[in-house]
């Protein structure tokens, strides 16, 4: 690959680089002078609004996103003390008790090495491995299930009608393997595996479509007639998006990098199989990273040619888009397929009559994928250009999140997706794979290479399999064009930081 040809399209893709960063920055600037801590008082999803700014330190060294998030764990460590029993929520269930432990906390605990933000993770993994005395047992080691989706600190079991395995049972698989990663502890790793296994099982023995839900005889549970809350009645990719709400592909992955059972990539590849048909989809952001993860964490590239052959069609052209908060009345008509939520914001393009029309625009995610896989540079400036724009948007007419970080329509639902996404919305879809390569690994942020690019340098970061590969295009001269690939994946190419603006701009 080499952009020598075309000049212009090195300095595009640093100035839609640098105008995201300065929009997180102005993000965050906005937030901590307005935003009061949540009606949680620091519990429940709160923190997750943070997520965009965590890249942000990763990759800048941002003293302010240092600041804001030290206050944002200590009121999380505060309300997980006046509210949970020795370390988990007294009165919980499957889906919002975890919240607290998944996406926000092991970062943190990993960016700014906190050794209280590891205890506050192994102390509500204990509850999983049965290592509270007196705590309810929620495991049932005979069927390897859960028993309930109700489960708090207190009790384990209390309403009949939950006595079923959702896709949220796949967050205690994400806090036993965050627990291990940071404690090194091999408790947490034997129980992750094992749970890890008999999912996978159900996933392989189910018939399709994928069902959401599990009795716990390990039948699969009908919702035919049931009023579905954030997907559309008879969506065959029901079970799919309640398995990539909750991350269970990228669970998979993790478990198999600690133990590489078949099993883990058969169970996996079964659920990736439904997922390229998304990519065309504006709203595809947790389809696509899952595809990424399930490509690098199996190295496994038999999905690479369809995407090659399918994004080769794909239309990149810029385009304004608008911002839409449908009526609650229309909130349900979403359509079908993953990244949907009941309270989304939808994003629309204006025709030549100024008619608004819902865009078709390739997500960040879908683009980041696409340039990991072909290295065409005009996939990774779409991914940045489109995520810069609608951060942008998104900063100018929503609030930020923090209040209920997993509602659709706020400032961070559109920089790090809504609560089905898994952490994935615009700026998490790209930033990471595009600047500094890896992935998010046990919740975690693993990045390839440490990599802070002057400004007047273009330094893309493609992820093979089983190894990275750093493009440095220097916009003064062009003369350069430097290829590095480290058969790990982890050497460190010191680039000296000077900033984020564009040389003579």
């Amino acid at each position: 690959m080499n952009t020598n040809s075309d000049p212009s399209l090195a300095l595009a893709t640093i100035e839609q680089r640098d105008s995201l960063l300065q929009c997180l920055r102005k993000t965050l600037q906005q937030s901590r002078q307005l935003d009061a801590p949540g009606p949680h008082g620091g519990g429940e999803d709160e923190a997750n609004y943070a997520l965009p700014w965590l890249l942000l330190h990763l990759l800048c060294g941002d003293e302010a996103v240092a600041e804001h998030a030290h206050g944002l764990y200590q009121d999380l460590e505060r309300w997980v003390q006046t509210n949970g029993v020795d370390g988990y929520e007294a009165d919980a269930e499957a889906h919002h008790g975890t919240e607290p432990f998944l996406l926000f906390l092991p970062r943190y605990a990993h960016l700014f090495d906190s050794a209280a933000a590891r205890q506050l993770m192994t102390g509500a993994a204990d509850f999983i491995v049965g290592r509270k005395a007196g705590a309810p047992r929620w495991y049932d080691a005979e069927r390897d299930v859960f028993v309930s989706w109700d489960l708090g600190a207190r009790h384990a079991d209390r309403d009949s009608k939950h006595r079923l395995e959702t896709g949220d049972h796949w967050r205690f698989l994400h806090l036993a393997l965050a627990a291990h990663d940071c404690s090194g502890d091999a408790a947490y790793a034997e129980w992750a595996l094992r749970y890890a296994r008999a999912r996978a099982q159900r996933i392989l023995a189910a018939a399709d479509p994928l069902p959401a839900c599990w009795n716990l005889d390990g039948t699969a549970r009908s919702f035919a007639g049931e009023k579905r809350t954030h997907t559309i009645t008879d969506d065959p990719l029901t079970g799919i998006e309640a398995l990539l709400a909750s991350g269970g592909i990228h669970a998979l992955a993790d478990c198999y990098a600690i133990s590489p059972d078949p099993l883990y990539h058969d169970a996996a590849k079964r659920v990736a199989d439904h997922l390229l048909e998304q990519l065309d989809d504006p709203y595809c952001d947790p389809a696509a990273a899952t595809l990424r993860r399930f490509r690098l964490g199996f190295a496994d590239a038999s999905f690479d040619a369809a995407i090659v052959h399918r994004s080769g069609s794909w239309s990149l052209a810029e385009e304004p888009e608008y911002l839409v908060l449908p009526p609650r009345a229309q909130r349900e008509v979403h359509g079908p397929g993953v990244g949907r939520r009941l309270d989304m914001q939808r994003w629309y393009v204006a025709d030549h009559a100024g008619a608004l029309h819902a865009t078709v625009t390739i997500c960040p995610a879908a683009a980041t994928l696409a340039w990991d896989v072909t290295g065409q540079p005009r996939f990774a400036l779409h991914a940045l250009r489109v995520a810069r724009q609608r951060a942008w948007v998104a900063q100018r007419g929503l609030r930020s999140g923090r209040e209920h970080a997993d509602k659709g329509c706020s400032i961070a639902s559109v920089l790090c997706g809504h609560g089905r996404n898994w952490g994935t919305g615009a700026a998490t879809g790209c930033l990471q794979p595009l600047l500094c390569g890896g992935d998010v690994r046990c919740l975690r942020h693993a990045p390839a290479l440490s990599v802070q690019a002057p400004a007047n340098v273009l330094a893309l970061v493609r992820s093979h399999i089983g190894s990275t590969e750093l493009h440095c295009w220097n916009t003064g001269d062009l003369a350069q064009d430097l290829r590095y690939t480290d058969a790990a994946g982890l050497h460190v190419v010191p680039i000296p930081a000077q900033g984020f603006t564009v040389a003579g701009r």
